[in-house]
């Protein structure tokens, strides 16, 4: 029986193999089903032998969770992962402390978690990981592992509203890296890389942005170097910190070197989109929309229209294929592109735009509740404002009242990210109000903006 177990073993080996290499090809439909069978496998021999191969079909699990987020299908990914995590805390003979894989699980359990909106679990989740790695990190090489997962920690504090402990935590990331750099590791270049442009990101959040300008750079200048060597396997890379300079450029009024900066990024998707459209496609997406984010601001509002336009065609196509991973792209633009049609006084338009938004925001929201007030909201308040120009108060009144409620929701758990856009909400609650002569309403609205921005 053992050449069966064998057997069996090497061909779970080659399907997780495969559905990687297709995994990274963009090829996420036909990555999966390797992946499943792999699965398959790895259960029917942990059932004959669990000690032996109870933690291959946790990596196998964990690897499922990750083929699964990429198609869209979120709480099958977090089943997935929950499973494998409830594997790797499994007691193992001869095992010293928390198992580093555990800490693996952990961090993908976090992503899994702050994808479906829970925010406080994930947390936890990804602070779990980071003490396990602590453990660990005695040895040197778990400490890559732990600049890592600190750098996940980082984003769960910022997405909580914790701005200052999310600095704190890619600072020292960025520490740790550094230290590293003297091994001439090319992954710990690359890690350092996208930690540094974490850094300016935390950076920009609390506006420190002529701060964040020199991680930013030295983010830039890595991946300029990796790309010389090896330029098919890193330059797509470039495009992710060349999108955050544009961002900064852009906050720090320089809006000439900003666009500098996108259309390199963009024309480096476009590139990588037509030698590899899996990767490539969604990459640009997001590329043109921050493209035609940077052409309005210099008063260019056709061009980024046309920009905006292209990254709708873009995240439609790709929504064809997996609409659980793309549609909320469709949305993401399709908001953008009513500011710039209202810009362009065509509030008619603005609005057609504005409601496929808010329509594909709550059919996502019916399945994942928890996870989308923080875009439809902001939808919202900018789609009563194109109601109220319309001559349409009553259901601009509407619209305002719906932001108003999530953002309760969001502010009661995080104030500082969300208490302010509460506060402009019931501002633009009481104008509404006042047009209609409710006057006593008004006057409460502004009252209670007026005491959100006190506590603050």
């Amino acid at each position: 029986m053992r050449w069966v177990q064998s057997l069996k073993l090497r061909r779970a080996v080659s399907l997780l193999k495969q559905s990687k290499r297709l995994a990274d090809l963009g090829r996420d439909e036909e990555a999966l089903p390797a992946n499943e069978e792999a699965v398959t496998i790895y259960r029917e021999l942990a059932a004959a032998d669990p000690g032996t191969f109870r933690r291959g079909l946790a990596i196998s699990l964990e690897r499922l969770s990750l083929r699964l987020a990429g198609l869209g299908r979120r709480e099958e990914a977090l089943a997935a992962v929950k499973e494998a995590v409830t594997i790797y805390r499994e007691p193992r003979p001869g095992r010293r402390g928390r198992y580093p894989y555990l800490a693996a699980g952990l961090t993908n359990l976090s992503l899994r978690l702050a994808g479906l909106g829970r925010r406080e679990e994930a947390l936890a989740a990804v602070k779990e990981a980071v003490t396990i790695y602590r453990e660990a990190a005695v040895d040197s090489v778990f400490r890559p592992d732990l600049a890592r997962s600190l750098d996940s920690l980082s984003l769960r504090l910022a997405g909580a509203g914790r701005e200052e402990e999310a600095l704190a935590a890619i600072e020292e990331a960025v520490t740790i890296f550094r230290q590293l750099l003297a091994g001439g590791d090319e992954e710990v270049r690359h890690d350092f890389a996208d930690a540094l442009n974490t850094l300016a990101l935390r950076l920009v959040e609390l506006r420190r942005e002529h701060h964040a300008l020199t991680p930013i750079d030295k983010s830039v200048s890595i991946y300029r170097e990796l790309t010389a060597v090896r330029p098919s396997a890193i330059n797509r890379y470039l495009a992710t910190p060349l999108n955050t300079k544009s961002i900064i450029l852009l906050r720090l009024g320089r809006q000439d070197e900003a666009l500098t900066a996108i259309e390199e990024a963009v024309s480096i998707d476009r590139e990588l989109a037509a030698v590899n459209p899996g990767v490539g496609r969604p990459t640009l997406a997001l590329s043109l929309t921050r493209l035609s984010e940077c052409l309005a601001d210099l008063g260019r509002a056709e061009e980024a229209l046309t920009a905006i336009d292209e990254a709708v065609m873009v995240y439609r196509e790709l929504a064809s294929a997996s609409p659980g991973a793309f549609r909320l792209g469709i949305a993401w633009s399709l908001a953008r592109k009513m500011t710039f049609l209202v810009d362009l006084g065509r509030s008619e338009d603005a609005l057609v735009a504005s409601d496929e938004a808010v329509g594909i925001y709550r059919e996502l929201a019916a399945a994942n509740p928890g996870g989308l007030g923080p875009g439809l909201a902001p939808l919202l308040y900018r789609q009563s404002d194109c109601l109220a120009e319309l001559g349409r108060p009553q259901e601009a009144l509407a619209a305002t009242e719906e932001a108003i409620t999530i953002y309760r929701e969001l502010a009661a758990a995080s104030p500082g990210p969300f208490g302010p856009d509460l506060a402009d909400s019931l501002d633009n609650l009481a104008a509404l109000l006042s047009a209609l002569e409710r006057d006593a309403e008004a006057e409460a609205a502004r009252a209670e903006a007026a005491q959100i921005r006190e506590r603050l």
